[in-house]
């Protein structure tokens, strides 16, 4: 009497492959979730990927109501940060002469965006813009805010802005800022710690 084979052998081949396949699988997800370290109940030990982007702004004012705003932006790190953006609304009161970057490219007005690209770990790109407050615009100070972004995980958001406020001098008489020579004004924004 002859046996039967009750599994087609080309049944038996694809069997054992999805089980070698699946006991793979498990042994690589049990190697990336190994159990929490001793004293962090918990906390996951899968790296979060972040980077720490900053920015800041400085203003110097010159004669006949030009002002320059420098922008420098820094990777703070520990990663590369992709798509690196910088938004720069300026007020309506300057009219914007000319936009410089140290990498990328500029475009907008009154709204201007810099598109850097990526930014290496230390790498520090710096955006000159230079304006001029016009002679009927002078009056009050004129507030300024930049920020930067990127489509990388941000650590410290706190310091993905700057502002920086360029104070009214006589506004009686805004005239006399216009004609008054400089540069002899100039600050810059404060960084968060």
């Amino acid at each position: 009497m002859k046996l039967r084979s009750f599994v087609h052998p080309a049944r038996l081949v694809m069997f054992l492959l999805l089980i070698t396949v699946v006991a793979a699988l498990a042994a690589s997800n049990a190697a990336w979730a190994s159990p929490a370290p001793q004293g962090r109940p918990g906390r996951s030990t899968v790296p979060r990927r972040s980077t720490d982007l900053a920015i800041t702004k400085s203003y110097r004012r010159s004669w006949w109501g030009g002002v320059t705003f420098t922008l420098v932006v820094t990777n703070k790190g520990p990663i590369a940060a992709q798509d690196v953006i910088v938004s720069d609304p300026i007020a309506p009161r300057v009219k914007i002469d000319q936009v410089f970057t140290s990498k990328g490219t500029c475009a907008g007005d009154p709204i201007i965006i810099c598109q850097l690209g990526n930014m290496a770990v230390g790498e520090v790109v710096t955006i000159t813009i230079r304006g001029r407050i016009g002679l009927d615009r002078n009056r009050g100070a004129i507030r300024n805010t930049a920020t930067v972004s990127s489509r990388t995980r941000e650590r410290r958001p706190g310091n993905n802005s700057a502002t920086v406020v360029l104070p009214s001098r006589f506004d009686g008489f805004p005239w006399f800022n216009w004609f008054r020579p400089g540069p002899d004004d100039f600050g810059a924004s404060e960084e968060i710690e």
